[in-house]
Parts: C-alpha cells; sequence; structure tokens
C-alpha cells in the first residue's frame, strides 16, 4: 500500500451569487492511499479495508497534467 502527498490545480467557480471578477484557479493539496496510476490519472481513496480485493471509499482522481508535486509518504 502506498500513501501519496499531491499538490494540484483545479478548476474554481462561483455559487451564482455576485462576486468580484477576481475568482482563481484552486492549488489544492491531498494526501491518500493510491488506488490506481495511469497515463493520465492518479486515484487516491480515504480509507481501506482489508477484504480481498480491498474495498476503497471517498475516491479521487486527479488528471496527471494538473499535478504539480507529488511526494511518496512513508511511515
Amino acid at each position: 500500500m502506498e500513501f501519496v502527498y499531491l499538490e494540484w490545480t483545479d478548476s474554481a467557480g462561483s455559487d451564482g451569487s455576485w462576486i468580484d471578477d477576481d475568482l482563481e484557479l484552486a492549488r489544492i493539496k491531498s494526501v491518500g492511499i493510491k488506488v490506481k496510476e495511469t497515463k493520465k490519472a492518479i486515484t487516491l481513496a480515504q480509507s481501506t479495508d482489508d477484504n480481498t480485493p480491498p474495498k476503497w471509499d471517498n475516491m479521487l482522481i486527479v488528471p496527471k497534467k494538473m499535478i504539480t508535486k507529488k511526494q511518496i509518504l512513508s511511515f
């Protein structure tokens, strides 16, 4: 099992209320268990269980083109 720290850029939006025009791209920091990595994306999960195969909870897929920093964590 591999734990990963990612910094990545995400889109940003408004909730439809009146806002200024200074909306910026969001800089996101995520930590999770690496579920899968492909040429295009990395999939992280918040938690897993001990089933075979494992089941995952709160999954997030991040496009590799948006990742600005990746670090493998060790405990």
